[in-house]
């Protein structure tokens, strides 16, 4: 793009920006055709567009003269305003490509450009002179210097990303709402000049209207609600999705081979157009269910952490941070147990176990869940063991259910026989990591499964699981 204005000038012919813009497309596009659906290439190319064609648009060049002339306006308009403007231009551009590939926006990407886009200007103008530079000593120099603003840089973005509210969930929306909303950005610029532009435009906006209230309007009528076991290796988290629309999040998976919230979760909550989390439960304080908690709820809204008394006073310092950094953002701490109910319209969740009387073994008293609704139901186990089991048993409460999640990955130690029977499900999931140095689920389980002629089904096999409850049906798809 910078080479076509300088030949223009070479040659005595204007040259226009967009056709700046084509020309370095062309050049980059011919080599390698398939570049085009490299996300970054639609997005840098998405931004630049936006940026030229926003550009000659900007009211902030037909301000008063008064302003104008004024030192300190134009000091804030140069130093706030402009990078806003030019900020907004590129995020309308690029929304499409980002709520496709991404499913998020960033409300704070204006702030990052003003304050992150002066360093790595200054890097790259440091690199530039360190590629032209003929000494050797001055070329040094300027690398370090471009260094150490692109690592300024670096840093900068991570201070900002650092927000539950860095990043918000749009989406997801199919390809067709994309495109109209991609034509409703190419015509703007030409809405009160051009006839057709304006009908293509309200076209446009009849057609969103339509759709969402299509959307609407279908959930209301047939009601459901949804199971997700995510897939995070030797671990457990599960998603459930009220037919109201709210989110709870039982269990973070663990930190070990990679971080499950940061890498895993939150990814997948906001691919399935989850905002926020109405509650992050978590079933005992083990690395393997909590360990992703702490980055989780540092990246995406969490209205409500539930844990047990026990696992409040659980020392591990781990365990404690993720407690801590609750506080810190305000997030509710709600202490539940045997007997806690939270209900909303055709749904229920019931906490059966622990009773936290006395503290002991975390797997034990890991917390334990009926879930009903639209005529189904699911048991979630956390990492309970046999005795646990039986401490259930001993309350006549009623089991049977469509669904059980096995206790502790599918261990010898959970999944009693009689346990198996009393809940009598038509499916069992098994939360496992593929090879794990546990050999989860163990055979023994797996036999009393055969046996009771249970089928299951394991992450470690089918990565993740999502069961969708309806009044009549029970849909069950898996997902790498």
């Amino acid at each position: 793009m910078f080479a076509v204005p300088q030949l223009g000038a070479l040659f005595q012919r204007p040259a226009n920006t967009l056709n700046s813009l084509g020309v370095a497309l062309l050049f980059i596009i011919l080599p390698e055709p398939s570049v085009i659906w490299n996300p970054g290439f639609q997005l840098s190319v998405a931004a630049t567009m936006g940026i030229l064609i926003g550009g000659p648009l900007n009211p902030l060049k037909k301000l008063p003269e008064a302003l104008t002339k004024n030192k300190w306006w134009m000091r804030f308009q140069n130093l706030i305003l402009d990078p806003t403007y030019v900020t907004l231009c590129a995020t309308l551009s690029t929304a499409p490509f980002l709520i496709h590939h991404f499913k998020t926006l960033s409300p704070v990407a204006w702030l990052g450009n003003i304050v992150v886009v002066p360093a790595i200007s200054m890097g790259m103008q440091a690199g530039l002179f360190a590629l032209l530079s003929p000494i050797d000593f001055l070329r040094e120099h300027f690398c370090y210097a471009a260094k150490f603003f692109l690592r300024l840089a670096s840093l900068l973005t991570r201070l900002l990303s650092d927000s539950a509210q860095a990043s918000v969930t749009v989406g997801p929306y199919g390809p067709s709402i994309l495109l109209l909303g991609g034509f409703l950005l190419i015509l703007f610029p030409l809405f009160f000049k051009n006839r057709i532009a304006r009908r293509i435009s309200l076209t446009s906006l009849l057609l969103f209207a339509a759709i969402f209230t299509y959307g609407s309007f279908h959930s209301a009528s047939y009601p459901t609600w949804k199971l997700t076991t995510i897939d995070v290796g030797q671990g457990d988290s599960h998603l459930i999705t009220t037919p109201s629309g709210n989110h709870l999040l039982i269990d973070a998976g663990d930190i070990k081979r990679q971080d499950s919230g940061k890498d895993i979760i939150v990814p997948y909550l906001h691919h399935i157009g989850v905002s926020h989390l109405d509650a992050l439960i978590i079933t005992h304080p083990d690395q393997d269910h909590f360990g992703g908690a702490l980055s989780l709820i540092k990246t995406f809204p969490v209205k409500e952490l539930w844990i047990t008394d026990c696992a409040r006073i659980e020392p591990k310092k781990e365990w404690q941070q993720v407690i801590t950094e609750a506080y810190r953002r305000n997030i509710r701490i709600r202490d539940i147990e045997r007997g806690f109910k939270y209900r909303e319209n055709l749904f229920e969740i019931k906490v059966l176990h622990p009773e936290t009387r006395y503290c002991i073994d975390p797997n034990t008293q890991s917390i334990t869940f009926r879930v009903t609704g639209l005529g189904h139901s699911a048991v979630l186990t956390g990492d309970l063991t046999v005795q646990g089991e039986k401490e259930i048993l001993k309350t006549d409460v009623y089991l049977k259910s469509d669904v059980l999640k096995l206790g502790h990955h599918g261990s010898k130690t959970s999944s009693s026989r009689n346990f198996l029977k009393q809940t009598d499900p038509k499916l069992a999931i098994i939360s496992s990591g593929r090879k794990n140095r546990f050999r989860h689920p163990s055979k023994q389980v797996i036999q009393r499964l055969d046996s009771l002629k249970i089928p299951y089904l394991n992450t470690a096999e089918k990565g993740t699981i999502e069961i969708l409850f309806s009044s009549d049906t029970m849909t069950i798809n898996t997902m790498w």
